[in-house]
């Protein structure tokens, strides 16, 4: 998410960063609407409500790893070993590190403030839940990435070398192993398929690479303002494809369903390619002078994936699950909203901070 401000580039690419923003602020709202999903009545129009925007928003993080992939695996960037390992994964790493710390003492923290628990081995758990990747949840993104970026010279060595029929083999079977096999696994007879064949789909964090590999191919790929309706029938087929079988498998057995608001899914990836098509369109040509406030958003976009479940937690104490939970038509938004404006006001103390903004944000 930060990658032009690590290796700076003649000029910005405002789409990027105008499906940073929308990503950034999905990441919030599939937060903020999550408890709803998974606490109320799934015959109930607030349920109705919270699963249309953790629905719409599903596309949010594999849109990263697409921007990632666009920006990074171009052939005309250059990008040794060292400079990937020294501007993005040790980077990266640090991040996680310090973040994964950062959860936890706010975590020990808030036991002490609202149940009166303290824990005496409170430091060194940290540092052993930090060492041993035992990481608050919501940064397993950033465990991928350093995968990601482990990979990155491999997957520019074969873009750099393959041409368009190529990079379309690649991304079918991608999707064949990364996106459809795991999907189907929680269905038979696909769930009843073991020995060797049992091991053919990619696991996510392999499969991240693919998304990667999508988003360059759409910048690269010469789409027109003709192709933008095929754009937004794949985003609204994707959302439907989410929607609409969640309702309906969700009132058959009796509860929530939630495998389709994964990341890698097919509908998801409709999702993906509908929304990066449709920005990518609209936006492209255009200057950061033109864009001020988008670029602007864009470079706190990090920082705000970062911090922003410090204030969803902290919501869902101060609301309790009932209050939380109610109305999520408008609830979500407000909510998400308001933890946009707490991370904004963060993001603009720490930069300031020396070291943070150039390593840790």
């Amino acid at each position: 998410m930060n990658e032009e401000r690590l290796s700076p580039a003649p000029a910005r690419d405002i789409p990027a960063d105008i499906l940073k923003c929308i990503c950034c602020i999905c990441v919030v709202i599939i937060h903020s609407a999550s408890l709803g999903i998974t606490r109320l009545d799934i015959h109930s129009f607030d349920w109705y409500c919270a699963l249309f925007w953790g629905s719409i928003s599903r596309f949010a993080v594999p849109i990263f790893f697409m921007v990632t992939g666009a920006l990074l695996l171009d052939p005309a960037k250059n990008l040794s070993i060292k400079r990937i390992y020294k501007n993005y994964f040790f980077r990266m790493l640090l991040c996680l590190f310090f973040w994964s710390l950062m959860y936890d003492f706010y975590s020990y923290i808030a036991y002490w403030i609202f149940w009166r628990l303290y824990y005496p081995t409170w430091f060194i758990d940290s540092i052993v839940d930090m060492l041993t990747f035992d990481h608050h949840f919501h940064l397993y993104y950033l465990q991928i990435l350093l995968v990601f970026y482990a990979l990155l010279p491999i997957v520019r060595s074969f873009v750099a070398s393959a041409d368009r029929k190529m990079l379309r083999y690649a991304l079918i079977v991608w999707f064949i192993l990364g996106v459809c096999f795991p999907f189907l696994r929680y269905f038979e007879p696909f769930a009843s398929v073991e020995g060797i064949p049992g091991q053919y789909p990619l696991q996510m964090v392999y499969s991240s690479i693919g998304y990667g590999l999508l988003g360059y191919y759409i910048k690269t790929a010469h789409i027109e303002r003709r192709h933008l309706k095929y754009f937004v029938l794949c985003f609204i087929g994707g959302f439907l494809a989410i929607y609409v079988p969640t309702i309906l498998i969700s009132h058959a057995q009796g509860e929530w369903f939630t495998p389709l608001l994964e990341s890698f899914t097919p509908p998801t990836t409709a999702l993906c390619i509908g929304i990066y098509g449709a920005v990518t369109i609209l936006f492209r040509g255009k200057n950061e002078a033109e864009c001020p406030r988008i670029v602007a958003f864009s470079k706190a976009s990090f920082s705000i994936y970062l911090t922003h479940h410090f204030f969803v937690m902290a919501l869902r104490k101060l609301m309790r699950t009932k209050l939380y939970t109610t109305f999520p038509l408008l609830n979500v938004p407000a909510q998400t909203i308001l933890i946009l404006c707490c991370c904004i006001l963060v993001y603009a103390v720490l930069r300031r901070l020396p070291g943070m903004r150039k390593w840790l944000i």
